[in-house]
């Protein structure tokens, strides 16, 4: 990336929004630049689920089935969230399917979430988003509030 690059939509960091932002633009062809400090994506544990909303834009842009082949975690990765006094202690309460992970199809969705790291949404994002003619991603860029 240059040292000057003029543009009419600039996003500044190429996380999942950033990366969500830059791949519905360049859908509709319309030219952005995106912006990243780092020149590879965190490995840090952070996010961890894809929820059924966020499932609907995937399948939509077409990289659904993409990221779910990614994932080191299936389907069927328990998605039950307890709530214990400590670990092996007593059980206060118990959710099942607390965020909507399960294999079988809720009624209520298009689609299921997934248990997937988000160093592994940010790859598939990211490659999607370059993917696409109008989409520029500048990595290991800073930028200044000088003329913004």
């Amino acid at each position: 990336m240059t040292a000057a690059t003029h543009t009419k939509v600039l996003i500044v960091g190429a996380g999942p929004t950033g990366l969500a932002l830059a791949i519905e633009l360049g859908s509709r062809q319309i030219p952005c630049v995106v912006v990243e400090r780092n020149d590879r994506v965190g490995y840090a544990p952070r996010a961890k689920t894809t929820n059924v909303r966020t499932r609907e834009h995937l399948r939509r842009w077409g990289i659904a089935d993409k990221l779910a082949a990614a994932s080191p975690l299936g389907l069927d990765y328990p998605s039950h969230v307890l709530f214990i006094t400590r670990l092996a202690g007593h059980m206060l309460a118990r959710f099942d399917n607390a965020l909507d992970c399960s294999p079988e199809r809720n009624p209520h969705y298009s689609e299921h979430g997934q248990w997937i790291p988000q160093y592994i949404l940010e790859e598939v994002l990211r490659s999607h988003a370059q993917s696409l003619p109008t989409v520029i991603i500048g990595t290991s860029a800073l930028v200044e509030s000088h003329n913004v």
